[in-house]
């Protein structure tokens, strides 16, 4: 559990004939990840290269392309059952759907409902026009000049001072449905430019008049019957392709989840290389599942496959193994880096450390119980990383529950505490500093048993010496009366500190100071918890005294909303600081990172 699954490197020579069966048996097992072999070929002997897509790749291909363009129009409807489409028939099925008839039937909606917006538009310039009973068809002059639109009632009264000091200008304006102002004004050839000017300067919004119309009403007539028209249409096209949808939409999302499954297995074969009669595809697959492996394939394939297990350069894939418990924290442990396969996992770890340090930080009873209610709800209604999350603020409640009894703190109020956060500042940043060094000779100790994990001694005694050192400034700090322990103490350092610099060199020994600073930052759990408590405090000065009448009114909400926003930030500080307590001087002395998730060959789920 500490440590990532156990790979193993695996290689798999077959004939030719077989090919199939044992591709579709690892995609139906799903315990081995596939490796890419075309930059490898020098490695195997013979006259060997790189492998190509099978033979049906290409037209699984094509009807996936048009499975997915029918798919991609159709609306998605309850009323149809659940399909599953045979494998073996998926192809054939998916040849003998007619893609025209959908098709159509989207693009003539599609330029229907394009004509309706166009029309949408002429209803709302003849709507405007109407305002005028007027034939349009006579506003033609060659002496003239016609402006025709709106202005925002607010401003014609300004345009019309404007435009009667035009000489022989004549305006009319009428109200329209929506509140503006229509105009029409006439004005000579010679004083166009300057009433435009005029009207532009009031929103003037111009209104080009169609050709050919007379009198607007007849326009508008004819527009409301286009409409009608065009909606009837519309209306019979989207019940045709939802007809179509609820007797096929099933049947072809059923088909794209078979012809998906295919492709993947037409296609995993370019990363496999071969000669005229064998193929070889090497692989990852867990260390547990190594035999299961081989018996799926001589079930599938017999003695026309051999598996055997190869050394190959490179780091294998990570698969993390935590009980189900455990492996909701996986995303907030691994957050920053996935661990590569070969050294420890720090979930555990973190799952039984993090918590803690939450609710020291938190350390709230009241509060503490908003958490783990709050962690309850998302983790039995939620689903996906929210549940995994909820899961993980559960222990964090409780544990700020344990640290707010043992601080005597609910809401900010105070009452018999063990350890009084406000009272006792220096024993509090004394525990926190505590914390911290136990924390950091957890890290240093499993950094000893991975350095003799890959027998490296000389960086595994420098892991002992530096827990060491911790422990010779805590005697120092804490036995100063002592001249025996003292003495002790100091000779530990001076011993710890020469096996760091035989170890490490001279950059281990640059980093020591550095130790310390590692150590005092943990204080943030003391600071954190402070700025806490004193926003709490602050806000119970305001408890609402119902006996003052209305004033108890804003005192509520102050108080109610005050204490809403401590708790969120009681439960998004600490997340913040005790993962990077984690992160930054926790991880940094065991762990490395940068490991490659596992990705095995397998069926995807339906989602």
């Amino acid at each position: 559990m500490i440590e990532p699954e156990t790979m193993a490197s695996v290689r798999i020579i077959g004939s030719r004939n077989s090919i199939d069966a044992v591709i579709t048996e690892l995609h139906k097992t799903g315990v081995i990840e596939i490796r890419d072999l075309s930059a490898e070929i020098k490695k195997f002997e013979g006259a060997i290269e790189q492998d190509s897509p099978l033979a049906k790749f290409e037209p699984v291909s094509k009807q996936l392309v048009k499975l997915r363009g029918i798919e991609s129009i159709l609306p998605k409807t309850k009323k149809t059952a659940k399909i599953e489409a045979s494998e073996e028939n998926a192809l054939e099925e998916a040849e003998a759907i007619d893609e025209r008839t959908p098709f159509e039937w989207h693009n003539e909606l599609e330029n229907t409902k394009k004509q309706l917006e166009a029309l949408k538009t002429e209803l709302e310039t003849a709507k405007k026009l109407c305002a005028f009973d007027t034939d349009f068809s006579k506003l033609e002059s060659k002496h003239l000049t016609f402006f025709i639109g709106t202005i925002p009632a607010r401003h014609f009264e300004e345009a019309k001072k404007k435009l009667k000091k035009i000489k022989n200008a004549e305006t009319v304006a009428r109200k329209t449905p929506d509140g503006e102002t229509a105009v029409i004004v006439a004005v000579e050839n010679s004083q166009s430019v300057e009433a435009m000017q005029a009207l532009s300067a009031h929103a003037f919004n111009r209104i080009t008049v169609p050709q050919g119309v007379n009198r607007p009403q007849a326009l508008l007539a004819e527009l409301h019957a286009k409409t009608h028209e065009l909606e009837k249409k519309r209306i019979e096209l989207e019940s045709k392709i939802t007809e179509y949808a609820e007797n096929n939409y099933a049947k072809i999302k059923s088909l794209v989840k078979a012809l998906e499954t295919q492709a993947e297995r037409a296609g995993i074969t370019t990363n496999f290389v071969r000669t005229k009669n064998l193929f070889v595809l090497e692989g990852w697959v867990k260390e547990k599942e190594y035999h299961k492996l081989k018996l799926h394939l001589k079930q599938a394939a017999g003695e026309s496959v051999i598996v055997e297990k190869v050394k190959v350069k490179g780091q294998a894939p990570t698969s993390l193994n935590n009980p189900s418990m455990v492996a909701n924290f996986e995303d907030l442990a691994t957050f920053v880096s996935l661990p590569k396969s070969n050294e420890f996992d720090p979930t555990m770890l973190y799952a039984f450390t993090f918590p803690i340090i939450y609710g020291m930080m938190l350390g709230d009873i009241a509060y503490g119980a908003v958490v783990l209610l709050l962690g309850l709800a998302l983790w039995l209604k939620a689903s996906g990383p929210i549940k995994r999350f909820g899961f993980v603020l559960v222990p964090c409640g409780v544990w700020s529950i344990i640290w707010g009894a043992i601080f005597g703190e609910a809401l900010g109020f105070e009452f018999h505490a063990v350890i009084s956060r406000v009272e006792n500042v220096p024993m509090l940043l004394g525990l926190a500093i505590a914390t911290g060094a136990l924390h950091l000779l957890l890290g240093f100790t499993l950094g000893f048993f991975k350095e003799i994990k890959h027998n490296n001694t000389k960086h595994a005694a420098a892991k002992l010496a530096w827990a060491a050192v911790i422990i010779s400034i805590g005697v120092l700090a804490l036995f100063s009366s002592s001249q025996t322990a003292m003495i002790g103490a100091a000779a530990m350092l001076v011993a710890s500190i020469a096996v760091i610099g035989w170890g490490e060199g001279l950059m281990g020994l640059v980093e020591i100071p550095g130790l310390i600073g590692n150590i005092l930052s943990y204080m943030r759990i003391a600071a954190v918890g402070l700025a806490s408590i004193a926003l709490a405090v602050i806000l119970n000065q305001f408890t609402p005294d119902f006996s003052m009448g209305i004033i108890a009114i804003p005192m509520t909400i102050l108080f109610v909303g005050g204490h809403a926003f401590n708790i969120f930030l009681g439960i998004f500080e600490p997340f913040v600081q005790g993962s990077r307590l984690h992160f930054v001087e926790f991880y940094m002395k065991f762990y490395e990172g940068g490991g490659k998730p596992f990705t095995p060959f397998s069926v995807k789920k339906s989602k």
